[in-house]
């Protein structure tokens, strides 16, 4: 999988340069690591809500600060756009196999198969990283770091216990150390090593993923002994008597019939997650993180659930098991006799000899409506003997049961869904390590040369009017008449393309698609949809198989653009995004097509797709087009790519007017800029005489001009790398940079 040597210094600066600009990339928060340690050599509190700019990326990882030895990690949570990290120690690791299958008995064989196929890493000490970007609803909090299973280790010098984490989380405002960082970080002396996918492409998780894989984690590692026990269950008594003989009273029926939750969540407590033997974890009121406040559902001697509180900061006992009805009473103010009364005038305490395994909701009212009894009913509904008159569920109650009967049902489907899907897919068995090498590696092929490979899908994101419109064009054109895209990547032909158009008027199209002089015409289908967006309605399963037979027979399918067609569906880009994606994903493969493009705008204020994460976790790779001037749109263009076996450095573009053609120029933004900056270098050092040390430039152009330290910095070097400017050495070791040549007789070159 890995080698435990370090490369080169020259290798270990580049790839943490990548790495660096990967997850700037992906929005993460990147920080540098400190040489020999695991803290970051920067005050990163002051960091954590917001990310660091490209000046500070580059001072912090300059090329003699990576000489000396910096590794790089990255601040979990909400600035780094909802990452979070899992990890096992390497004490644990040996326990991946029965975490496997006891993720795959609890249903979980397709979340296991993402977290695998996800951003993965191994740490030095041979645990394991899994990192994932957490979907929270709107305005749920980001989790805090959170202790998830441990194990006894002994005692300290003082009789005190040891405790060894086996697994845990880096949540809001955590740090993790990342691939590449060397093993000079680690006393092992072994690096970070990156398995799979990476900050471009984790797997994607919800609130209720993540509690069940936690769940498994804890319920496998976790050695901590059970809680001491806890006195026998509360007896509540009051509301009982001879009337009830055998049967329930309305204390006992109450504690029956209730869920937790409808007790405490209104009260303020918060539901952490559940346990794979049903046993429920609390918060307590004020807190939604951190250790757990209490369990219910815990099994009892007489199979009644009760609450078990460990905080000693709420107004309830701790360590004493207590019953719903005493809960209920302690909140409502009441005591026990209160509390039963009331109970008995809703209903509750009947005699249930009799009552069906299944409750027949026939008749009751849907939530919602108001039902209104007539105030004779309980009397013309009498048929107990002796004319009892029969206790009926209050309409607050029908309500409750109607509600807890659907969630039941949606809880049920959910979960065979899950298993058909999961049962759909064959487990694979286990091939042999010798036999998996014997296999010869195969190149990966390519649709457009190193920027798209075959079968993959793409996203181009693009800054508003940057002509994302007629680079698609170009690759059109390069897709149906095997020319070169942009002029460098060679390009595997197809016989067939879609472009599904919704933001341009049909005009503007046929007028651009004219200009770039397509030979092979009869190759490409336009679908201009611009007002007629709702039509593309992919989440209606009708509507997509019609799409399906409407695009059948396209090898490529290119969507231009995303954004239309969520607002058509009413679906909110930063939450409804991947609902649309996964859509798109099954219309590309009920159509037969091979590869897709789906292009998408940057924020206004950054550089990556904007809206919800699961547009980052889509494509298989990312293209990227922006301007050198973000507020100007008359500025150069500049291409990249990013993804899996994708890598292409930022590159200006060059465009023909009249055919609309683009071509790779050279140079990237930064190049650019030291190339503007150079101008102002060499204007200085010609109205200087004597030359002038390298902080002095700085220093005279950061008051004169808007260039920053770092592009001055790199205007020197390039005028020096030119030989526009040459260094000497001047008095008490100072760089002296004069202009054109050295004056005769002067000290040597630098």
């Amino acid at each position: 999988m890995y080698s435990d040597s370090t490369a080169g210094t020259a290798d270990v600066g580049a790839a943490m340069r990548a790495a660096v600009d990967e997850l700037d990339l992906a929005g993460l928060a990147a920080l540098p690591v400190q040489p020999g340690t695991k803290r970051p050599a920067v005050q990163w509190k002051d960091l954590q809500g917001q990310r660091p700019t490209e000046e500070q990326l580059a001072a912090w990882f300059a090329p003699e600060r990576l000489a000396a030895g910096v590794g790089v990690g990255a601040i979990m949570g909400t600035v780094s756009g909802g990452v979070e990290l899992t990890e096992i120690e390497g004490r644990a690791a040996e326990q991946l196999p029965a975490i496997a299958e006891a993720m795959r008995a609890a249903g979980l064989a397709l979340l296991w198969k993402r977290l695998q196929a996800g951003w993965l890493e191994i740490s030095p000490s041979r645990g394991v990283h899994w990192l994932y970007r957490l979907e929270l609803p709107t305005g749920e909090p980001f989790p805090g770091n959170t202790k998830i299973a441990q194990r006894p280790a002994g005692e300290d010098e003082r009789g005190r216990p040891i405790v060894e984490v086996l697994a845990e989380t880096r949540g809001e405002g955590g740090f993790c150390v990342l691939h590449p960082t060397p093993g000079s970080h680690h006393e092992t002396g072994r690096p970070w090593v990156r398995v799979k996918g990476g900050p471009l492409f984790p797997a994607v998780l919800t609130l209720e993923e993540r509690a069940a894989f936690h769940t498994v984690l804890r319920d496998v590692l976790d050695e901590m002994p059970e809680p001491p026990a806890r006195s026998a269950a509360r007896t509540d008594t009051a509301g009982r008597t001879d009337a009830y003989g055998d049967g329930e009273s309305p204390v006992e029926h109450y504690n029956r019939v209730t869920d937790w939750e409808t007790i405490l969540v209104p009260n303020g407590w918060t539901h952490a997650y559940t346990k794979g033997n049903g046993e429920r974890h609390w918060f307590r009121p004020g807190k939604d993180r951190g250790q757990i406040s209490a369990t219910t559902d815990r099994p009892n001697d007489d199979g009644a659930s009760r609450l078990y509180v460990f905080s000693t900061s709420t107004d309830l006992e701790a360590e004493v098991p207590l019953t719903k009805a005493y809960v209920a009473a302690h909140y409502a103010g009441e005591s026990m006799s209160a509390l039963a009364g009331r109970l008995r005038r809703e209903g509750y305490g009947d005699p249930l000899e009799g009552r069906p395994d299944v409750l027949d909701l026939t008749g009751l009212p849907r939530a919602g409506e108001r039902h209104q009894a007539p105030r004779e009913a309980h009397q013309d509904a009498a048929d107990g003997e002796g004319g009892e008159e029969p206790h009926a569920l209050s309409e607050r109650e029908k309500l409750i049961l109607l509600e807890m009967e659907r969630l039941h049902v949606r809880a049920e489907a959910k979960r065979r869904l899950d298993a058909q899907e999961c049962d759909a897919q064959a487990i694979p068995a286990p091939v042999r390590l010798d036999e998996f090498l014997a296999v010869p590696d195969e190149e990966t092929a390519y649709r457009v040369e190193q920027l798209w490979p075959t079968g993959g899908r793409v996203m181009l994101a693009a800054q508003y009017k940057a002509g994302k419109t007629t680079l698609m064009g170009n690759l059109l054109r390069a897709l149906v008449d095997g020319d070169d895209f942009l002029g460098e990547f060679s390009t595997a032909p197809v016989r067939d393309v879609v472009l599904i158009d919704n933001e341009l008027d049909p005009r503007t199209v046929r007028r651009w698609l004219r200009a770039q002089g397509i030979r092979n015409q009869a190759a490409v289908r336009v679908l201009p949809i611009r007002g007629k967006v709702s039509s593309f309605d992919l989440l209606d399963e009708a509507t997509r198989s019609a799409w399906a037979d409407v695009i059948r027979g396209a090898d490529v399918v290119i969507l231009d653009c995303l954004r239309p067609v969520l607002d058509a569906l009413g679906l909110d880009e930063n939450h409804d995004a991947g609902r649309f994606l996964v859509a798109f994903d099954a219309l590309i493969s009920e159509a037969g097509a091979e590869e897709a493009a789906l292009v998408h705008h940057m924020g206004h204020n950054g550089e990556r797709s904007r809206g919800d994460s699961r547009i980052l976790d889509w494509p298989d790779a990312t293209w990227k087009l922006v301007r050198e001037d973000s507020e100007d749109p008359s500025s150069p263009r500049y291409f990249s790519a990013f993804g899996r076996d994708v890598e292409h450095p930022e590159t200006a573009l060059q465009f023909d007017e009249l055919s609309r053609h683009l071509s790779m120029g050279a140079g990237s933004r930064k190049d650019a800029k030291a190339e503007g900056a150079l101008t102002d270098v060499l204007a200085l050092l010609d109205r200087t005489s004597g030359g002038l040390s390298g902080r002095a430039i700085k220093d005279a152009l950061l008051g004169e001009s808007d260039w920053s330290r770092q592009q001055i910095e790199d205007a020197i070097k390039l005028g020096r790398k030119r030989r526009e400017i040459f260094a000497q050495q001047g008095p008490r070791n100072s760089t002296i940079h004069t202009r054109n040549h050295p004056p005769k007789g002067s000290a040597h070159e630098l």
